[in-house]
């Protein structure tokens, strides 16, 4: 048939290339390689007891003091000449409603299905009220998805989350 629609097995070829280019940015990802590398030095000290040389971990804690400043730096310039909302209101009060509503909500039910209690239990719910990670706003700058969302999402997170985590401290405190 001429004209007629297009036959289904047209379309696993464009799902492979599509799988086949995720995975090469995946594999190509510079925080993919630190976070394995991180999980390989630390599964060394822990069962074999061995030390980076002193010279390494230096040099690691000197980046590792140096990422939220250079992301946070990165935010600034993205956002330079730009509206402080650079998405919808819509678009930003449903990120401020995820982060500080439901993201609580489902640490908290998580905390009580792994029967977590005390300190930990209200630590875990504060860690999921915590501001927007500036890594989000990375990755989105990256991938080319959304940056204008994420960095609106870091700014308003960030100045909002002391209100937000003294009433989430205080509701753990009082049903926790």
């Amino acid at each position: 048939q001429r004209g007629g629609p297009p036959k289904p097995a047209a379309a696993a070829p464009a799902r492979g290339h599509i799988l086949r280019k995720v995975a090469g940015k995946i594999v190509r990802n510079p925080i993919l390689y630190g976070a394995v590398a991180g999980i390989g030095f630390s599964l060394l000290k822990h069962f074999q007891g061995v030390e980076l040389p002193k010279a390494l971990d230096t040099l690691v804690s000197m980046f590792a003091d140096c990422v939220l400043g250079t992301a946070l730096f990165n935010i600034g310039l993205f956002a330079h000449g730009r509206p402080l909302l650079n998405c919808g209101r819509a678009q930003a009060g449903v990120g401020c409603l995820v982060r500080f509503i439901c993201s609580p909500v489902v640490a908290a039910l998580v905390g009580l299905a792994l029967r977590l209690r005390g300190d930990l239990y209200q630590l875990f719910i504060l860690q999921a009220a915590l501001p927007q990670a500036v890594v989000s706003f990375a990755i989105a700058t990256e991938y080319k998805t959304y940056p204008g969302i994420f960095s609106t999402l870091v700014v308003i997170t960030t100045v909002a989350s002391l209100p937000v985590l003294f009433l989430v401290f205080f509701i753990t405190e009082q049903f926790g």
